[in-house]
């Protein structure tokens, strides 16, 4: 595979065009050479990275969500601030078993988290070997725990990453719309790019300085302000769900 942008030494983001890689991923080849290559992959939960080697090294980091990644012989799984290494002609490939937790933000700011019609389930629950055992979910439906001391949150069923515990509380089974996935994956990309707002408008070291953004209230730009009209679509007004 040869692109334009071959042996370059600098690469624009916004310049390169994200192009589809297989069901569920699409990927941005980078700055790359003969001998090394970065690039930026997205993956939907249960996107699968085909097994494949290449005649460069490449290093994986994990900016978010969980995978199972197979390097060769050996598979484990790994999720955020994880690094693995590819070496030339190592064979190596992985799938998405749960999405960035970009999710769980956006649906705490639309105040919506597409609870299912009595989808409340109250009582005592038992984490272990890494999850819950829930008959009432499917495989890839998402859920919120609620009331437990180490696992509060949104997850992905079967999530295999939990805190082992017994805890009395609540499980919300949810049914999340596939466009409201896919905006928080837009702007998860959007933050990786941009950066989440600071408290300053304007920065400046080493003779460098830069102003940032500010909507009308003179608060730093960010993603809420960038994606309101879409969010707007999909907010609940009062209510806790």
């Amino acid at each position: 595979m040869e692109k334009a942008h071959q042996d370059i030494p600098w690469v624009p983001h916004a310049e390169i065009s994200p192009e589809p890689c297989g069901p569920g991923v699409q990927r941005r080849v980078l700055a790359y050479s003969k001998d090394a290559m970065c690039v930026e992959n997205t993956f939907e939960t249960g996107g699968v990275g085909a097994m494949h080697c290449h005649p460069h090294t490449q290093i994986t980091y994990i900016v978010s969500g969980r995978y199972r990644f197979t390097i060769g012989d050996e598979t484990r799984e790994v999720g955020p601030g994880d690094t693995l290494l590819k070496q030339n002609g190592v064979m190596h490939g992985c799938v998405c078993l749960e999405g960035g937790v970009m999710l769980e933000e956006v649906l705490q700011s639309l105040n919506n988290w597409f609870l299912v019609p009595d989808g409340i389930h109250t009582g005592e629950f038992t984490v272990q070997d890494g999850r819950l055992t829930l008959p009432f979910l499917q495989t890839g439906q998402y859920f919120r725990v609620v009331g437990s001391v180490f696992n509060d949150g949104l997850h992905q069923y079967p999530a295999t990453d939990m805190t082992g515990e017994t805890f009395t509380g609540a499980v919300w089974a949810l049914a999340v719309p596939k466009a409201v996935i896919t905006l928080s994956d837009e702007i998860a990309a959007w933050n990786e790019k941009n950066g989440t707002p600071g408290p300053y408008t304007s920065e400046s070291f080493g003779g460098y300085s830069y102003s940032k953004a500010t909507n009308a209230s003179g608060v730093v730009v960010g993603w809420q302000d960038v994606f309101k009209s879409r969010l707007n679509a999909w907010r609940r007004i009062g209510g806790i769900i």
